[in-house]
């Protein structure tokens, strides 16, 4: 059976990682990386057996050398939390003879990656140990024919219903940014991977082989069957020393329960012999889940450790709930100007209606800034606005309760008012 294993993750500088050194990873080859000035080698990867740079028909041919290539894919990027290149980490199935792997992997980037503007540049291990597999880096922009990058995205002005751009109380024209391309759309995750799936059964029924290698989870394929937990080099390595791993042990509990039935906790207990209560604490810990004394000790519910959330997770979870909070209080005080206008001219104007002209300008600009601002603008936005959002979130949640109240106390008094 082909083993169903195709990875995609990001290269991101916020991960403290690089496009420069992926490469030389994959390749053996030794690079110099401009951005950090330090040399990439790894001596111990011996196992490269092929590598190859794909290039797009107009991409000048000196972007076939690996270092030229990474070392301009990274100048462009500026921020802290760039994308630097997509990498992908596929199993080639054994069943595949060795001489045909490059072909298989040169036609699967041709399909789905350089016809569709991308470089690939991709290398192919194989110890002898029965686990060929593929590394593929792609670029996250399209290049032109001059060797220039072009912007991952492009600022649009908003018009008006007279095809006319929007001015905001702040200066500034009204707008908002769209890719110029769209590969970072999560439907691609699936088309990459079921084209992984298509490339390899096409070379597997060549050779005649009945094997096909399929992608989808066990539910999607109505195999009643758990999942194992992908294990990687280093706890492979250490299993094979005969050092028991954590993900290990957990797929040895696995592929011994499959055929178990009854309440997940009750075989986690026989399995290991131990306490209804020790086996649920277990998963909660194993599994990250939250477990909760059901009986009343007094004690706090023992929670696992979090992992710790890093700058650009922080920055984003920040950004979201800043934005969260300024819809719901520009969304607020539209409901207030049109509820609480004055209906007579010589009607005194409702206090939330005045707080609804107020602020709505300001609210709105802030919005825009959080959508279609630079980093630094976003970054001093949140900064300097963090106490005033609070401050606006607490006021909401003070003014949602009270209405509530009021709606429950006038729905009260008109249940028990008396019939007429």
């Amino acid at each position: 059976m082909p083993c169903p294993h195709c990875k995609i993750t990001i290269i991101k500088r916020s991960n403290n990682e690089s496009a420069v050194s992926a490469a030389a990873y994959q390749s053996g080859e030794k690079l110099f990386s401009e951005y950090d000035q330090e040399q990439k080698h790894y001596p111990y990867k011996n196992e490269v057996i092929h590598k190859e740079i794909m290039l797009p028909p107009h991409v000048p041919p000196e972007y076939a050398d690996r270092n030229t290539l990474w070392n301009s894919a990274e100048a462009q990027e500026k921020q802290w939390n760039s994308q630097l290149a997509r990498r992908f980490v596929l199993a080639i199935p054994r069943e595949i003879p060795s001489e045909q792997h490059a072909d298989l992997i040169r036609d699967y980037c041709r399909e789905f990656f350089v016809s569709k503007g991308m470089i690939a540049d991709f290398a192919i291990h194989d110890k002898g140990d029965g686990n060929p597999h593929a590394h593929i880096l792609l670029t996250m922009r399209v290049m032109d024919e001059k060797g220039q990058w072009l912007p991952k995205c492009r600022k649009v002005y908003d018009l008006s219903e007279n095809g006319e751009r929007i001015r905001l109380p702040s200066g500034r024209w009204k707008c908002h940014k769209e890719n110029t391309v769209d590969w970072n759309d999560q439907k691609y995750a699936e088309i990459w991977r079921q084209g992984w799936a298509d490339t390899a059964n096409r070379y597997l029924e060549a050779n005649h082989r009945p094997e096909r290698l399929d992608l989808r989870s066990y539910a999607r394929q109505g195999i009643d069957k758990i999942p194992t937990v992908h294990m990687g080099p280093a706890a492979c390595q250490m299993e094979k020393k005969g050092i028991q791993t954590s993900i290990g042990n957990l797929n040895r509990d696995i592929s011994f329960g499959c055929g178990a039935t009854g309440d997940v906790i009750d075989f986690v207990s026989r399995l290991h012999g131990i306490g209804s209560k020790e086996a649920a604490l277990m998963l909660a810990q194993d599994f990250s889940i939250p477990y909760e004394d059901r009986k009343n000790t007094g004690k706090q519910p023992i929670r696992p450790r979090l992992r710790r959330e890093s700058e650009e997770q922080k920055f984003k979870r920040m950004e979201r709930h800043c934005f969260r909070v300024l819809s719901d209080y520009y969304h607020l005080l539209r409901r207030w100007k049109e509820e609480h206008a004055p209906r007579q001219p010589d009607e005194a104007w409702n206090p939330r209606f005045v707080e609804a002209l107020q602020n709505m300008s300001r609210v709105e600009y802030l919005m825009d800034v959080l959508l279609s601002g630079e980093l630094s603008e976003r970054a001093a936005l949140i900064t300097g606005h963090g106490k005033e959002v609070r401050n606006l979130e607490r006021r909401m949640a003070e003014l949602t309760a009270r209405d509530t109240a009021g709606s429950k106390e006038h729905g009260r008094k008109h249940r028990a008012a008396p019939e007429r």
